[in-house]
């Protein structure tokens, strides 16, 4: 049997290269399933347009009018428009065209930037028209948000991109900017609530009172996809960095360095361990795809954790020589990686 220097049969380390590579890629295909779309709004891509809007001073009035001018008609097509604009977008996204998502996006705050300008010049109730106003800064802000989420996803989709190339340093940088995303997209979404709160809908002009009430019902899913895809972008930088050092870890192997192996596999046990407990924190978030695949994340990082310890003392073991015991450390943490179900 063909040994190398102070190694194991070759066979065997053929072995554990194989099951840590059907882990790294059945991880990553774990992931890309947390990015199908049907829960919390749609996420196409873009850049945000602007800062967020402030809010709109709304008159203590309680005086309501339904005026009907040529003004007032231009600025409900115009929000109507822009409404359907991001249902398209929606649908884009959900087929996972983020081109033309885009496009539609930037058209649709286009149009509310539009309907602003009639909606000023509309000769109705100062109250009705401030309550108005406060509504479409809203609707910019909540674009805005979705524009900055979008990027969140599209970084994401480029860091699993990079893991499938092993290229780890690049998954983290991926991953981080997604955070940045997703925190730059909650101040839009925090003003975007901010102005919806203060519209009263009885008080608007009846010919925009619809589509004000339709844009409302979009908050609920971002106030949870939020922190949520935050948290899920958070967990799976300290795993990449863990499969870094696990590939390393084979690496050293393969060249019968047993010392540096084991560090690197200690190093990848303490990264997966902080990743498991960030899949934990997420079992139990709202958003009820990224909550599934993080329980599934959260045992098998347990799994995974558990197995590296095996590797650890098997290159205990073949460090000091003793290769029988080695050999059986290792079987066992290659038994515990391939019995781990990703489905």
């Amino acid at each position: 049997m063909k040994m190398g220097q102070k190694g194991l049969p070759t066979a065997a380390i053929v072995a554990i290269v194989v099951t840590v590579v059907v882990v790294i890629v059945a991880v990553a295909a774990s992931a890309v399933i947390l990015l199908k779309p049907g829960e919390g709004g749609a996420t196409p891509t873009g850049t945000p347009t602007g800062t967020p809007t402030t809010t709109t001073t709304i008159p203590t009035t309680t005086t309501t009018t339904t005026p009907t001018t040529t003004d007032l008609g231009q600025a409900e097509n115009l929000l109507a428009s822009s409404s359907e604009k991001y249902d398209q977008a929606i649908r884009y996204w959900d087929e996972n065209d983020y081109v033309n998502a885009k496009i539609r996006l930037i058209g649709a705050i286009t149009d509310v930037e539009e309907a602003r300008k009639y909606l000023e010049k509309a000769d109705i109730e100062q109250g009705g028209k401030q309550y108005a106003l406060c509504a479409l800064d809203g609707w910019s802000n909540l674009l805005n948000c979705v524009i900055s989420l979008s990027d969140a996803f599209e970084d994401y989709n480029q860091g699993m991109l990079r893991w499938s190339y092993q290229d780890w340093d690049g998954v983290v940088t991926k991953f981080l900017d997604a955070k940045e995303d997703i925190d730059r997209a909650q101040p839009y979404f925090l003003f975007a609530k901010e102005n919806f709160d203060s519209v009263n809908v009885e008080m608007l002009p009846s010919e925009l009172k619809s589509t004000v009430v339709e844009i409302r019902t979009y908050f609920a899913g971002y106030a949870t996809l939020l922190p949520d895809f935050s948290g899920m972008t958070d967990a799976f930088v300290p795993l990449a960095r863990s499969m870094k050092s696990l590939v390393e870890a084979v690496n050293y192997m393969q060249r019968y360095d047993w010392h540096a192996s084991q560090l690197a596999f200690e190093d990848s046990q303490s990264k997966i361990s902080e990743a498991k407990n960030k899949f934990d924190n997420l079992r139990y978030c709202q958003t009820a795809s990224f909550s599934s695949y993080a329980s599934i994340l959260f045992v098998n990082s347990q799994k995974i954790e558990n197995a590296l310890s095996y590797y650890i003392q098997g290159c205990e073991y073949a460090e000091a020589g003793d290769m029988s015991s080695a050999n059986s450390e290792f079987e066992t943490a290659n038994q515990i990686l391939n019995g781990i179900s990703w489905g």
